[in-house]
């Protein structure tokens, strides 16, 4: 899978909360989101110390502030694309949402993650690299 297909992959199942999604899918989306948020954060924080030592500031202040509030705001807008993608892989591994409590320790969340998915179809759906019928 390529770079632009997990963006397009990712953006055409961002709200949904059925089928499922196979390991490769999931990390490859999940650190795509990660290296995005890890960005954001670089950006804001080299605009900051740049703008401490900078006389006139205004460009600095202005990609520091743009930063800042894209470092606010895309945690929000990620936040329910992310929680469809760990659902669909719970799938894939043949569990349910009511499961998800476990997700709070964060070891036993990515083990559960972690965890290769059911060879056939299970409850869920189809298995995610099927081919067509």
């Amino acid at each position: 899978m390529s770079l632009t297909e997990a963006i397009w992959k990712f953006r055409l199942n961002c709200f949904d909360f059925r089928g499922r999604t196979s390991r490769r899918d999931f990390w490859f989306q999940f650190l795509i989101g990660l290296a995005v948020m890890l960005l954001v954060t670089v950006v804001r924080e080299l605009a900051g110390l740049s703008e401490q030592y900078d006389e006139y500031g205004s460009f600095a202040w202005n990609v520091y502030t743009i930063s800042l509030l894209a470092s606010m705001i895309l945690p929000v807008v990620i936040f329910i694309p992310l929680c469809a993608l760990v659902f669909r892989r719970l799938h894939d591994t043949g569990r349910s949402v009511s499961e998800t409590s476990r997700l709070i320790v964060p070891f036993v969340a990515f083990y559960l993650l972690a965890q290769p998915g059911e060879v056939g179809p299970n409850r869920f759906g189809p298995p995610p690299h099927a081919p067509p019928k």
